[in-house]
């Protein structure tokens, strides 16, 4: 990343590109990481609201993961590959933890009290 910088410059045309670079020149440098944190916890808030039933609250989730799952390609705080195995991770940690609450709950309840 240090003697590669042409993909750190953005060309600054409008309004929208004006706050992208200002918000770079403010946080963090457009380093990615792999794979994205922000894209894996929204999307296990995502999961979270369709286990626990409330359909309504992932429908008002949903366009927000989509622009953050974009907008961190956008602003290059990520490369599309780690959003999209933010994404993959996500998911399968979720069915692991899933899996092991589940298999806790079953061993405790079948222990005598």
């Amino acid at each position: 990343f240090a003697e590669h910088t042409d993909a750190l410059t953005i060309e600054i045309k409008g309004f929208f590109s004006q706050l992208v670079v200002g918000a770079q020149e403010i946080g963090e440098r457009p380093t990615a990481a792999f794979p994205s944190s922000h894209v894996g916890m929204s999307t296990i808030c995502m999961l979270f609201a369709l286990v626990a039933k409330r359909k309504w609250l992932f429908w008002v989730m949903l366009p927000f993961w989509i622009l953050l799952v974009f907008g961190t390609v956008y602003i290059k705080a990520h490369y599309a590959i780690d959003s999209i195995f933010g994404l993959v991770f996500a998911v399968g940690f979720f069915l692991l933890f899933s899996w092991v609450f589940t298999w806790l709950l079953k061993r405790k309840s079948n222990q005598p009290s």
